[in-house]
């Protein structure tokens, strides 16, 4: 007697991903601008949200997370303009 194999499911299928992920430079920047890491997750944040966007913009990038390299490249500027804005504030107290 010859038993069927089940059919075979991607994993990916089964979580509800679909085909394609979610851009790792959009979760960097998103993660690293939320952590802030004094300034320097700012910088990163600020600067993997643009190289995500870019990716979306030019290559027609197929995976998800647009949403997240947004939020990261803006709470990674609002982030270094707060530490500009300590630096600044903490010059003029000194002199």
């Amino acid at each position: 007697m010859h038993v069927a194999a089940p059919p075979q499911v991607a994993v990916d299928d089964v979580a509800g991903v679909g085909v394609f992920g979610v851009n790792g430079f959009a979760v960097a920047s998103f993660v690293l601008s939320l952590l802030w890491l004094f300034w320097i997750g700012s910088l990163l944040g600020t600067v993997f949200g643009f190289v995500a966007l870019s990716q979306f913009r030019n290559a027609g990038d197929k995976k998800r997370g647009r949403g997240l390299a947004i939020a990261g490249t803006v709470l990674g500027v609002v982030g270094l303009l707060i530490f500009v804005a300590a630096l600044v504030g903490g010059a003029r107290r000194g002199s």
